[in-house]
């Protein structure tokens, strides 16, 4: 019996995301995010996306994987960001 793999099993599941138009016009994009550019990066493994920013059908992935890689642009020129990680404000300004 277990030769003919009693013991084993299979998972799927699908996802579903669109390239949405934020407030103030900037949209989002598929693609693999530079993560040393990037605010909000996710932790996780970014290896196994393909340059359209998805995973390729069929491969196998664990809990730390990242299936789908989107950004949104950010222009620091016009907008000041506060974020308040730990408690703390920052604010991001250029000049």
């Amino acid at each position: 019996a277990i030769d003919r793999g009693i013991f084993r099993s299979s998972s799927f599941r699908s996802y579903k995301d669109e390239e949405k138009v934020k407030f103030g016009g900037t949209k989002e994009k598929f693609e693999v995010p530079n993560v040393k550019e990037c605010l909000g990066s996710k932790g996780g493994s970014y290896d196994k996306l393909d340059l359209d920013g998805l995973i390729s059908e069929g491969s196998k992935v664990s809990g730390d994987d990242i299936i789908i890689g989107k950004t949104v642009p950010c222009d620091f020129s016009k907008s000041t960001f506060s974020f308040t990680p730990l408690q703390r404000n920052y604010k991001l300004k250029k000049d």
